[in-house]
């Protein structure tokens, strides 16, 4: 942070997950440049993870972890002499949600797989096309497309 005494604010800004940092050196005859340290204390619920954090303008110091809850991010602001400098600061969040499950059912008909198996040799081919068929450990050991 600055040793100059600009003022500074946070606000909320144009959408739920962003916020609007101020550095405010209009009336005073030096610049300034300030960290701010934002969403410090905010977890996401675990149904949610962080996407990505962006701003309009500054320079994001330190970036919250994608695909994580918490959306720690600290923003960089210089604002020169007699200027006001602003920055949207934004947090995007998604869905948290599981890996795909594997498609555990034959491509060819969409039949529950039947066949056990150690390795892909023991995989039969299917017969309409004589299609060599691998070992999914992922399906429990059984022969799929």
């Amino acid at each position: 942070m600055s040793a100059t005494p600009c003022p500074t604010s946070i606000v909320d800004g144009p959408s739920g997950s962003s916020v609007k940092v101020i550095v405010n050196c209009r009336l005073l005859p030096w610049s300034a440049t300030y960290d701010f340290d934002l969403f410090k204390s905010i977890g996401v619920n675990p149904a949610w993870v962080v996407v990505g954090a962006s701003v309009d303008s500054g320079t994001i110091r330190v970036a919250p972890s994608a695909g994580t809850t918490n959306p720690f991010t600290q923003v960089r602001l210089t604002a020169s002499a007699f200027h006001v400098v602003t920055s949207v600061v934004t947090v995007t969040i998604g869905p948290n949600l599981p890996a795909p499950l594997p498609l555990c059912t034959t491509a060819l008909n969409q039949t529950p797989l039947t066949f056990v198996c150690v390795n892909d040799a023991d995989c039969p081919a299917i017969a309409q096309n004589s299609k060599p068929q691998r070992c999914s450990v992922e399906c429990g050991n059984r022969c799929t497309d």
